[in-house]
């Protein structure tokens, strides 16, 4: 079986919702604590919460690349994406993260991960070692359970207290019922579904982002 390397709790509830970066280096979570905690899983940290929604964060989802390839100007091949998108991402890239919300809202958020992670180690060190987050403290039968999951040893707890606490940059009121799924396309298009069974497909324009719907593109249950 594999090994827990880390582990990382919200500050009250569940999770409902967790994905990967395209390139497998950052991890977001969302739920019930209405905050998007956001992991760098390469440095074993959390460099980011993101902060806006009212409600339950129903889902999560990273945008296909980073935005340094997404906002190139001309038809791109495959290959230039895919070299594009590497390129980005070792530089440093920035990700276009979106989140679906009880609000009935769609997030959008900028992460320069490499900035948040050295403003995150920067926020850590000022508030001295000695300090202990509460995200960092778990109880017995958690760590117990833990414990099991991971052969035997307990995983480290990421703190997230001390994170760089992040604003959207973009809020959208995108539909009248609470959110419960959200997507993306490689061609930047945001689908969104809600509790009504209502599914509706977004064009969003790049700086600063705008919603637009799609003439048509929203699909509800037959009658």
């Amino acid at each position: 079986g594999g090994e827990v390397l880390c582990a990382v709790r919200s500050s009250y509830g569940a999770f409902l919702g967790v994905r990967f970066s395209p390139d497998g280096r950052l991890v977001a979570a969302g739920g019930e604590d209405d905050v998007i905690t956001v992991v760098d899983v390469r440095a074993r940290a959390v460099i980011a919460r993101c902060e806006a929604h009212s409600s339950w964060i129903s889902a999560v989802v990273f945008a296909p690349t980073t935005l340094g390839a997404a906002l190139q100007s001309g038809p791109r091949s495959k290959k230039d994406a895919v070299h594009d998108d590497v390129a980005n991402t070792a530089l440093g890239g920035v990700y276009r993260l979106v989140s679906a919300g009880q609000d009935c809202r769609i997030c959008l958020w900028d992460l320069d991960a490499d900035a948040l992670l050295r403003q995150a180690r920067s926020d850590v060190r000022g508030h001295g070692k000695s300090r202990r987050s509460t995200s960092s403290v778990s109880s017995s039968s958690t760590s117990r359970k833990s414990a099991a999951s991971s052969g035997g040893k307990t995983p480290t707890v990421l703190r997230a207290s001390h994170a760089p606490i992040i604003s959207p940059l973009s809020a959208h009121y995108a539909h009248s019922e609470p959110l419960t799924d959200i997507s993306c396309g490689n061609d930047g298009a945001i689908i969104s579904a809600d509790a009504s069974g209502i599914v509706k497909w977004w064009a969003v324009s790049p700086a600063p982002p705008q919603f637009q719907l799609h003439p048509n593109a929203s699909a509800a249950p037959h009658s």
